[in-house]
């Protein structure tokens, strides 16, 4: 007996190289568009639904995206028959007559046998849930369709090479955006029943306080002469972007950002252009020239007055400053009983009581991110161009060509959003609601909070923003130069067990594309435990089941596990991870540093190559070359007490026997160095061949050399190193902000004012910054050449 029924093919597609220009898709009834994880779908450009079950859907499982049978072979023009007797499928039409047999990885055509997957015999038609598994290339090949695939996305036609996923991304975003759709929030009462249980209730708080607050601030310029009101903002001329030749005539050399991806800018505390330096003061920034040393000066401050109002990162492009700052506004929301009648007083009169709360104060602190752009082709008058004020915390940043990204998270615990909006965000002087049919949710998620990603075009400064709103929030955040990858924690009831739950956007010009989400055992420490490479995404994490254990996964474009490394280093912890092409490199400690050098070059199979065991941790490791690598932490004594900051060479060309070529260590326990948190406050310029970093120097008395101990303070400033993979690393010179009388002054702690945050470098100078004074030594002898003094910030 033959019964038409619903179920499932597999699919197994090869993203290959396309190189002809896209064609319009979806125009003829047999073409079929698909995506991974979503119950939607197209057929000759109608959305529709696979299923009237929205559960059902594509799937990857085991390498093979698994799509709908009878969505397929309908849209195909073919007939699905079962025999449930003989467990065979059979899909025909007037050409084609195509045979499976559940379990077996024979199929036939037209009467002529041939095996499902040439280069796998395990792959075989099956029954799952009720639902019949069948590989899709098998049979778009066997009747002559083509099958395009691109990061989840699944084209059927009659077209070779339909896309070009290169040149044609914005398209196929476009495609995904409009089936791979999350679900939404849709109203405020469906919010409240997503949260509610978690976070035990919502305070009734009014939101959206951004909606009638004026940007009342104060735009100053402080050159050396002192202090000067600022023009109003007024539009500037367009400026060429990417750092190119502007008002600066920047022509010397110049170091940039230590940033993790090449073409992925990250935001800092201070930014050179070669010509000047831009620095976050406290609630200001400087804008200082240091080019040439000579001249060094105080050119302009921004500062913004009449607000709680803390820049955390700046970016600099041709003439524009980008400034990303985190604001504070405060509410308090007070329920008043008003219903109370009227009381007589001792004059006989009848007054009515003043309202009395009936709850007490909820003070709600309204955190905004901020994004700033300021034309500085005037650096000693910036102009504000464009503001985009967005709620929530600031989260991270990056910007890729002209287009800057923020992340920010909203915690809405005890907070009820006003019933007209879930949020609101303020581009330039419009304020634009966030209704509840904009905001969507990660299924599954278990953060209440708001994640928003925002981006602008800094040279377009009346071009609108692009803001996405998803319920689920991000802890950390990996960009690459074409996708954006979040990060947040979870707990696993069923495996009592942490997971990390990683969210894919595809990043295009500004625009944001949800792809899908990826889901593997154990937290992340940082952003350098995560990396993408070809198409795919690994991750480093640490478990905690009895006992610690690490783990290296490797996911496919649909983050799907392809390949895993877990329980590396049992009984400790990752302190440092990095990944460099098609090797990774992974540090645990407890009482030593065991480095890990592993091979991904197998995205299916990757397998540790070998490890050096050494006293001591690294914080950051640092790519040299293709068989070097700098590790950046404390030395430690062999019970894992950690002593002074450690610098290690470690010459990995041998994967099997990794070697440390040479070390240098500074100081003692309580050494402390920004880059050890912060891999921005690293200096590289093999093309000067330096290294530098700040650095607090501690020092224990000779008659004091128990494990234990800690140093005094006897040094706080910058270390400059000649460096070289075969010399290894060789001390330049010392730079201090301290004078001699505050050396001499030092005790256990001194002006954090005085502290080098970051070194730079400007043709053959070295410039360094501390909130007190900006320093410009000679990059060859390291010698002071000149110095500028920061006016102290205005105390209240």
């Amino acid at each position: 007996m033959k019964k038409n029924i619903a179920f499932i093919l597999t699919v197994c597609v090869l993203t290959s190289l396309f190189t002809i220009s896209a064609v319009s898709v979806g125009n003829a009834k047999e073409d079929i568009v698909m995506y991974v994880d979503s119950s939607l779908a197209l057929s000759g450009g109608e959305e529709k639904y696979i299923d009237d079950n929205r559960g059902v859907s594509p799937v990857v499982e085991n390498g093979r995206t698994l799509v709908p049978v009878r969505f397929v072979a309908e849209n195909l023009g073919m007939t699905v028959e079962y025999d449930e007797k003989d467990e065979t499928v059979t899909l025909y039409n007037d050409k084609y007559t195509v045979v499976y047999k559940i379990g077996s990885n024979i199929m036939t055509v037209n009467g002529k046998e041939r095996m499902i997957d040439p280069e796998n015999s395990a792959v075989v038609a099956k029954t799952v849930h009720d639902r019949t598994l069948i590989p899709l290339r098998s049979l778009a090949e066997a009747i002559g369709k083509k099958v395009f695939y691109d990061r989840g996305l699944i084209i059927i036609s009659d077209t070779e090479n339909i896309y070009d996923p290169k040149n044609d991304k914005a398209q196929l975003d476009a495609l995904i955006s409009r089936i791979n759709v999350l679900p939404k929030v849709g109203t405020a009462e469906y919010l409240e029943k997503l949260i509610g249980a978690e976070n035990g209730g919502i305070y009734y708080v009014k939101g959206g306080v951004i909606r009638n607050t004026a940007l009342a601030v104060t735009e100053d310029s402080a050159p050396a002469t002192g202090n000067a009101p600022m023009p109003a903002p007024t539009p500037a001329p367009q400026q060429k972007s990417m750092l190119a030749e502007s008002g600066s005539n920047v022509s010397d050399e110049y170091s940039k950002t230590n940033v993790q991806v090449e073409g992925v800018d990250e935001g800092d505390v201070v930014k050179t252009d070669g010509k000047y330096v831009y620095q976050i003061n406290g609630q200001r920034i400087i804008i200082a020239r240091v080019n040439p040393a000579e001249q060094m000066s105080i050119t302009g401050i921004i500062k913004r007055d009449n607000e709680q109002f803390s820049p955390n990162e700046i970016y600099v492009d041709g003439d524009r400053l980008v400034v990303i700052a985190t604001v504070y506004r405060y509410d308090e929301p007070v329920i008043y009983d008003s219903a109370e009648p009227a009381k007589a007083n001792n004059g006989g009169l009848s007054i009515a009581p003043a309202p009395r709360p009936i709850m007490p104060p909820v003070y709600r602190n309204n955190v905004f991110t901020r994004c700033a752009v300021y034309n500085i082709s005037d650096r000693s008058k910036p102009v504000l161009e464009r503001t985009l004020e967005i709620e929530g915390n600031y989260l991270s940043s990056r910007k890729i060509g002209n287009i800057v990204y923020t992340v920010s998270n909203r915690w809405l615990s005890y907070v009820k959003p006003m019933s007209e909006t879930a949020g609101v965000y303020r581009d330039n002087d419009k304020s634009i609601d966030i209704g509840y049919d904009r905001v969507c949710y990660f299924p599954g998620f278990t953060s209440a909070n708001m994640l928003t990603i925002a981006s602008i075009d800094i040279t377009l400064p009346d071009k609108e923003a692009k803001v996405e709103t998803m319920l689920g929030g991000g802890e950390n955040v990996y960009v690459s130069t074409e996708n954006m990858f979040i990060a947040s924690s979870r707990y696993n009831q069923d495996r009592n067990t942490q997971e990390t739950l990683v969210y894919k956007f595809s990043l295009n010009d500004g625009a944001v594309t949800y792809l899908c989400k990826g889901a593997v055992k154990g937290n992340i420490l940082n952003q350098f435990s995560m990396d993408e490479y070809k198409g795919y995404f690994r991750i480093a994490t640490t478990s905690y089941v009895g006992q610690e254990k690490n783990n290296l996964y490797i996911l496919d474009d649909t983050m799907s596990q392809s390949g895993s490394i877990e329980g590396i280093a049992p009984g400790e912890r990752i302190y440092s991870a990095r990944f460099a092409g098609e090797r990774g490199y992974m540090v645990t400690f407890r009482q030593v540093d065991p480095l890990f050098v592993i091979d991904l070059s197998d995205p299916h199979r990757p397998q540790i190559l070998g490890n050096l065991k050494i006293p001591g941790y690294s914080d950051y490791i640092h790519p040299v070359d293709n068989n070097h690598i700098i590790g950046f932490g404390k030395d430690a004594t062999l019970d894992g007490f950690y002593q002074g900051m450690k610098m290690a060479l470690f010459d990995v060309s041998d994967v099997t026997k990794p070697i440390e070529k040479f070390n240098e260590i500074i100081g003692d326990r309580g050494t402390e160095s920004a880059l050890l948190r912060n891999h921005r406050a690293l200096l590289w310029a093999p093309e000067k061949g330096i290294l530098a970093f700040p650095v607090t120097v501690r020092e224990v008395n000779k008659q004091n050399q128990y494990g234990t101990a800690y140093g005094s303070l006897t040094f706080s400033g910058a270390y400059v190193y000649d460096f070289s993979t075969e010399n290894g690393f060789k001390l330049r010179g010392k730079i201090s902000h301290l004078s001699a009388q505050d050396t001499l002054k030092l005790g256990e702690y001194m002006d954090y004012n005085k502290e080098i945050s970051r070194i730079l470098y400007t043709g053959d100078n070295l410039i360094t910054t501390s909130n007190a004074k900006i320093q410009a030594h000679s990059i060859d002898t390291v010698q002071l050449k000149n110095e500028v003094e920061i006016p102290p910030e205005r105390q209240y």
